[in-house]
C-alpha cells in the first residue's frame, strides 16, 4: 500500500512540476560579455553572444546594472535595451528556439523596462512576442520615477516538437531605451483527472486507518 502511494504521488508530482525552458535573466552564463569603454556590449543581428539567444530584427544593447545611465534591472545583473545604440526608431530583438510537447500549453512571459527620470528613457514601451504561429503585443505605461519594470504574459499551445520564440521591440516613448529581461517559458499544468484525485483520497485515508488499527 506505502509504494503504491509513493508512485500515486510521483505521478502527481509530476504532473504539475515543469522546470523553466530558456535563459530568461540574461545574464552572462558563457563569459561571452565584452564590455566596450561605456560598460555595454553591442550585439549585431546574428549574434549568439548572448547565451541561447540569437539577435534579429536590428542591434540589441547588453547592459549591466551600474551602467553610466542608472538603467537596472531587479532580475540579475544583466538586461537588454532592444533600441540598441542606435536609437533611431529602429528596434532590435531576440529569438531562440525551444523543445516542446504537442498540444502542451505552455505560459510566456517578459519584463519590459524604463527609466521613468529621463526623458529619453521613459515609457509607454512595446514589444511584439511570437510563440510559433501565437503572437501577443505588450504595452507597459510605466508610472513613479526612476527604474520601472512590468511583467507581461500569454500562452499558447505547442505544435509541435520545438518553437520559435521571437520577442521584438515595436515601440519606446523616449527613443532610447527599451529594457527587456525575466523572459520564461513553463508548461502549464493541467488538472488532474479526477479518477486520480479520489484514488489518491482513498489511498491516504487507507494507509491512514492501517496506522490507526496498528496504534490500537
Amino acid at each position: 500500500m506505502k509504494s503504491i502511494f509513493v508512485g500515486l504521488f510521483v505521478l502527481v508530482f509530476a504532473s504539475i512540476s515543469h522546470g523553466q525552458l530558456v535563459n530568461g535573466s540574461l545574464e552572462n552564463t558563457e563569459g561571452s560579455f565584452v564590455p566596450n569603454g561605456y560598460n555595454f556590449m553591442e550585439l549585431a543581428v546574428g549574434s549568439t553572444s548572448l547565451p541561447g539567444w540569437t539577435v534579429v530584427s536590428d542591434s540589441v544593447s547588453w547592459l549591466p546594472n551600474g551602467n553610466p545611465w542608472n538603467l537596472a534591472t531587479p532580475y540579475g545583473g544583466m538586461f537588454l535595451d532592444l533600441t540598441g545604440n542606435h536609437d533611431n526608431g529602429s528596434f532590435g530583438g531576440i529569438s531562440q528556439t525551444i523543445t516542446t510537447v504537442p498540444s502542451q500549453t505552455y505560459q510566456f512571459s517578459l519584463a519590459l523596462g524604463s527609466e521613468q527620470s529621463q526623458s529619453i528613457f521613459n515609457g509607454p514601451m512595446s514589444v511584439l512576442a511570437q510563440a510559433g504561429a501565437s503572437s501577443q503585443s505588450f504595452t507597459f505605461s510605466p508610472s513613479g520615477s526612476g527604474n520601472q519594470w512590468g511583467t507581461f504574459s500569454f500562452n499558447f499551445i505547442a505544435t509541435s516538437s520545438s518553437t520559435l520564440l521571437i520577442i521584438t521591440g515595436t515601440g519606446s516613448a523616449g527613443g532610447s531605451y527599451l529594457g527587456l529581461d525575466n523572459i520564461q517559458v513553463v508548461a502549464v499544468p493541467e488538472p488532474m483527472p479526477v479518477p486520480i484525485l479520489a484514488c489518491g483520497a482513498m489511498l491516504l485515508l487507507a494507509c491512514r486507518s492501517r496506522a490507526a488499527a496498528r496504534a490500537a
